[in-house]
């Protein structure tokens, strides 16, 4: 499983970088209808909360605790910070 990022552009022009597993997750083709941005953008967040943290361990031993206050200190939710670790 690659993490590189797909860029989707939508007919109004604005953009959204995603990480290839979350296009994968919701079956994602050129001109599909998004039913959710929403759920998309949620996925997408769970998915680089994940890969945030698999970077800080990778890096240094980190605790737990210390693990998920690094990841909800860069963005992430409380929740998305207890998931990834």
């Amino acid at each position: 499983m690659g993490t590189y990022r797909i860029t989707l552009r939508f007919e109004d022009g604005t953009s959204l970088r995603l990480y290839r597993q979350t296009v994968e997750d919701f079956r994602m083709y050129p001109g599909m209808e998004l039913e959710s941005l929403d759920a998309v953008r949620e996925s997408n967040s769970r998915y680089s909360a994940k890969m945030r943290a698999v970077r800080i361990i990778s890096a240094s031993a980190v605790s737990k605790r210390d693990l998920e206050s690094r990841l909800v200190r860069k963005g992430g939710s409380e929740e998305q910070a207890k998931e990834a670790v």
